[in-house]
């Protein structure tokens, strides 16, 4: 039977599902000898209060996750669409504080900022179903009803296309424009500018401090990575998968799990559990460990008030005829 079907037939109940994550945390330390902490987002839930990317809030989680390690290296198993660079940068400080050794361990997905996240490791581990995705970072752009995310080299391409058709056609050409070009305001583009800036220079720094640092051209080697990461003009999407062939090809230092059964079968295993359990649950994230830590933030649960009939005012005496003598 295959393992998602087997979990979703024989797993029953919140406390069957924690122990066997637990379980699992413990069997794939056995084989690799090493510290496991998870960090596991729903990419499906998205709210207001509990946003699934990254953010400064996941500061904490992941200081109770390392709190009862004392050893100098660690594995983290990463599950995430992305998010701020500022949050991640943050969280790669405090764990370069406490670890020297650092692999990524990419059941699926690690995605946007969570890319830059591993590519703060010494080793990132994957096999054919793992995928990590392009850095260029997305902006806010306010739209009716809403907000949309766009990549900051796609609004910083259409202002350098618009500008050339302008200086070629001419000034008649420019009402046509108009209404694209009032859409944003005009620090916008410096926005794009300094964000690809901060990603670039982000994991350039890392890739030489950590995965490359054993390599005479690691300079050069993180600038053509970085650019590689970042080419939005290349990928075409945000979404677009880059897997362990490309990641290898791009020189990254990357452990294929398939040379390791027993390893591949357990991350799988887990992983497919955590996606059961986001799936029978209202938790959008999961930070675990073997070591006491077990954490989630949940969808906020509308409260229901029930109103009952309006209370029933005291009822007056009704005043008496006066009794004839």
């Amino acid at each position: 039977m295959s393992t998602f079907q087997e979990l979703v037939e024989g797993i029953k109940d919140p406390k069957q599902h924690h122990e066997l994550r637990i379980g699992l945390i413990k069997e794939i330390e056995g084989i690799t000898k090493r510290k496991l902490i998870v960090y596991a987002v729903d990419f499906n839930k998205n709210h207001p209060a509990v946003p699934n990317s990254i953010n400064q809030l996941d500061l904490t989680a992941f200081s109770d996750l390392i709190e009862n390690i004392k050893d100098d290296k660690i594995d983290i198993f990463i599950h995430s669409p992305g998010g701020s660079a500022e949050a991640t940068e943050q969280l790669v400080s405090m764990l370069r504080e406490n670890f020297k050794d650092i692999r990524f361990i990419i059941p699926r997905m690690a995605k946007s900022a969570a890319t830059m996240f591993a590519l703060s490791g010494n080793k990132i581990l994957m096999d054919d179903r793992s995928e990590l995705g392009p850095t260029d970072p997305q902006v806010i752009i306010p739209v009716p009803g809403g907000i949309m995310f766009v990549p900051a080299k796609a609004v910083l391409n259409g202002f350098e296309k618009a500008k050339e058709i302008i200086e070629k056609q001419g000034a008649d050409i420019l009402p046509a424009y108009l209404p694209m070009i009032n859409k944003y305001d005009l620090h916008l583009l410096e926005i794009c500018e300094t964000s690809l800036k901060l990603a670039d220079d982000l994991v350039k720094e890392w890739l030489i401090k950590y995965m490359l640092s054993d390599k005479s051209n690691k300079e050069t080697l993180a600038q053509e990575i970085s650019a590689k990461f970042l080419a939005h003009d290349d990928h075409k999407s945000h979404a677009r998968p880059i897997t362990i062939s490309k990641a290898k090809e791009w020189g990254l230092v990357i452990e294929d799990m398939r040379d390791n059964k027993e390893l591949r079968d357990r991350v799988w295993k887990l992983y497919c559990a955590i996606e059961l359990f986001f799936d029978r649950s209202a938790a959008v994230k999961l930070y675990e460990n073997a070591y006491g830590t077990s954490l989630m933030k949940n969808i906020p649960q509308p409260q229901i008030v029930f109103q009952g009939s309006p209370p029933i005012p005291p009822q007056r005496p009704q005043p008496q005829p006066p009794k004839e003598k």
